[in-house]
């Protein structure tokens, strides 16, 4: 398989298995509102927004990260033993914290 086709295989299998639902009473408990949006978004909003989150990975050669909306989504990539491989995760984010890296000895 392509690079591509993996990609989008995965992408796939997190739009059959992802709970929207969840997210969506999450959304609702916060009041969580898109601006392009008539108050909560409703399922299809969210599963359109993820899928589209996850679509920007493809421009990403040594793996990456998209976000929006609340989602964000990572690709991995890297090189065993038996080849290439890529990874492709997708989570919904209420709170983050993320450091810029130091130097160390």
């Amino acid at each position: 398989m392509t690079r591509i086709e993996v990609i989008n295989n995965q992408i796939d299998e997190i739009m059959d298995t992802f709970d929207f639902e969840e997210v969506r009473k999450v959304m609702t408990f916060l009041d969580w509102e898109w601006a392009d949006c008539n108050g909560v978004p409703e399922d299809y909003e969210l599963r359109k927004s993820a899928r589209k989150t996850m679509k920007h990975l493809i421009r990403f050669e040594d793996g990456g990260a998209s976000s929006s909306g609340g989602f964000t989504a990572t690709l991995k990539q890297g090189v065993s033993g038996s080849g290439k491989w890529l990874r492709v995760d997708l989570a919904f984010c209420v709170e983050q914290t993320l450091l810029d890296g130091e130097d160390y000895e």
